[in-house]
């Protein structure tokens, strides 16, 4: 679904958290289990994003569904969303590695470009995904978890907990918590997967906006040779060749591109030609190589050198995980 389609059905203002189903299970649970009410809501940067905003916070109160966004490199990279895991960390007893396993789905989302899901040590399932504004590389990400499977029992959960050796007060605060979760069903998880794709949208557009709203307007020149990368990515683009194209020097249209863009110009064409790549590899129409001189890199080599630089991973390996998840 495109972007812009998907957003012409929503509301022009974010929903409101007081409408729909009501609070749910996190009021709920904040009202009837005191030691988990204070971390109950993670700590979110509003992001100067009120729509957004309004939209994560209707699907944490609505469908109890911890959910938060983030710019790439923000500073906050310990734990997930959600209040169990926030629960454990505040403890002083042994924790199961949420953050590491928060990270390590952040970062496959990224590596993959789409949602990518999977379970922590204590049964639930994790999500995160990219959120796109325009650009090759993603401003920032969606997380959302824990999610509890509906197929986990009272009793699993429990004897995950404690395997980590938790005191009595965690156990206890921990496991009224964990009563308290919604159940997510395959098909409730995909629904879930499904809505948070389409928020991903909502989030792109605006921060798209805001970027629009906060930059000068972009020179003739540099509109000019953005058009040209994207409809010549197989072809030969030295920034000698695009700034002749629009008419200026290569010195000076690689500070106004600079200027503009905040990227010098070759980093700009290998993002455009890694985006068009993982396209490509999404499929198995093309082989690698084939892959590679359709993005216009002059060999394999440099094409899995600049892949990896800008994906994290080899382009063999991004098609095999990409493969696999579908």
């Amino acid at each position: 679904m495109g972007g812009m389609s998907f957003l012409a059905t929503l509301p022009a203002q974010a929903p409101s958290p007081d409408h729909g189903p009501g609070l749910g299970p996190i009021g709920s649970m904040t009202d009837r289990c005191p030691a988990v009410a204070a971390i109950a809501q993670p700590a979110r940067d509003t992001m100067g994003l009120p729509v957004a905003e309004g939209w994560l916070t209707a699907l944490e109160r609505g469908c109890g569904m911890p959910v938060r966004a983030f710019p790439l490199g923000h500073a906050e990279v310990t734990t997930g969303v959600g209040y169990v895991c926030r629960l454990l960390e505040a403890g002083q007893g042994p924790q199961p590695g949420c953050a590491q396993t928060h990270l390590g789905v952040r970062e496959a989302a990224r590596a993959c470009g789409g949602i990518h899901r999977n379970r922590c040590s204590l049964g639930f399932w994790l999500v995160a995904l990219p959120v796109h504004a325009g650009e090759p590389t993603p401003w920032g990400l969606i997380e959302c978890g824990p999610l509890v499977d509906a197929r986990q029992t009272e009793a699993d959960f429990a004897g995950r907990l404690v395997r980590l050796g938790l005191g009595q007060p965690e156990f206890l605060a921990a496991l009224e918590a964990w009563r308290e979760l919604p159940r997510r069903s395959t098909e409730g998880l995909d629904g879930v997967l499904d809505l948070l794709r389409h928020v991903a949208v909502v989030i792109g557009e605006e921060v798209r906006q805001r970027q629009l709203r906060a930059i000068p307007r972009e020179p003739a020149a540099v509109a000019a040779a953005k058009r040209h990368v994207a409809t010549h990515l197989a072809a030969p683009l030295s920034l000698a060749r695009v700034a002749a194209t629009v008419g200026l020097s290569a010195d000076h249209f690689s500070r106004v591109f600079k200027r503009t863009t905040g990227v010098g110009f070759g980093s700009y064409v290998n993002a455009c030609r890694i985006a068009h790549a993982r396209e490509l590899l999404a499929s198995k129409a093309q082989r690698v190589i084939e892959v590679a001189y359709a993005c216009g890199f002059e060999s394999v080599s440099h094409f899995n050198r600049v892949f990896r630089q800008e994906v994290g991973t080899a382009p063999t390996e991004y098609r095999r995980t990409i493969q696999t998840r579908a």
